[in-house]
């Protein structure tokens, strides 16, 4: 598609076509230790789009795209996912004052194994309870995702 769209069309084409199915499942394979080929292959998409040379840093790639790398679209899904499904994480509010502020917290499932730890149900609980207080106090969805969108 390089050889018939100049890079404007090509970097509006690369959410619909590319981004969408990274997002697909992302919560249940997001988290996964298999994920670097993916990520691979997002950085040469995104190479190949801007024309650039292939040493080229993450850093600069993902700055002119003005898009988000397949960690954080991870993040980003698993929190959406969390805020929304509030029953199935046990968030309760405690006193406590840390970095994060006090307010509401997720309590961690009773995983034992490392495999389990890896999963969206603990992951999630994590990346939860590490977002500041403020987020974690939103009351609509379109505030939280502003919220953790200036965070990631």
């Amino acid at each position: 598609m390089k050889n018939y769209f100049d890079k404007r069309h090509l970097i509006k084409l690369y959410k619909p076509l590319y981004e969408s199915v990274l997002n697909y499942g992302i919560i249940h394979w997001g988290g996964s230790h298999h994920l670097s080929p993916i990520k691979v292959l997002q950085n040469r998409v995104c190479r190949t789009i801007l024309g650039m040379n292939r040493r080229t840093s993450e850093k600069e790639i993902y700055v002119q795209m003005e898009v988000h790398k397949v960690e954080e679209l991870f993040k980003y899904r698993l929190l959406l996912f969390v805020f929304s499904n509030k029953e199935l994480f046990q968030i309760c509010d405690t006193i406590a004052y840390t970095r994060t502020g006090g307010g509401p917290v997720a309590k961690f499932p009773k995983f034992v194994k490392h495999h389990s730890r890896i999963q969206a149900r603990y992951q999630g609980t994590s990346l939860y309870n590490k977002l500041f207080n403020h987020a974690r106090k939103a009351k609509k969805i379109a505030d939280f995702k502003r919220l953790i969108l200036q965070v990631l």
